[in-house]
């Protein structure tokens, strides 16, 4: 009895061919989004920086109380989505 090396068919080097063609496109990041998507995240992250920015001036200029402390935490929570679409944008 002895062992032998497994054969490779057609259907599998057409199969290992296209595995190696995702794995060429998933490590190519510029495939996963282009250039116009990026500037349109940054876009969407520096729109959100405006949106917190003017959030807590209102909350600080004309609120009192609860209602400061609650629109505080949301500009701050905006952040969040900041990051996320900012390291989006550069990468």
């Amino acid at each position: 009895m002895s062992l032998s090396q497994p054969t490779l068919g057609r259907r599998d080097v057409g199969y290992a061919i296209m595995m190696l063609d995702i794995y060429k496109r998933i490590m190519n990041r510029s495939c996963l989004m282009n250039s116009l998507d990026k500037m349109w995240a940054s876009f969407v992250a520096l729109g959100l920086m405006a949106v917190a920015s003017l959030l807590v001036t209102y909350a600080r200029t004309r609120t009192r109380g609860v209602a400061r402390i609650l629109l505080t935490i949301i500009a701050f929570l905006l952040f969040i989505p900041i990051l996320l679409f900012g390291l989006v944008s550069m990468l």
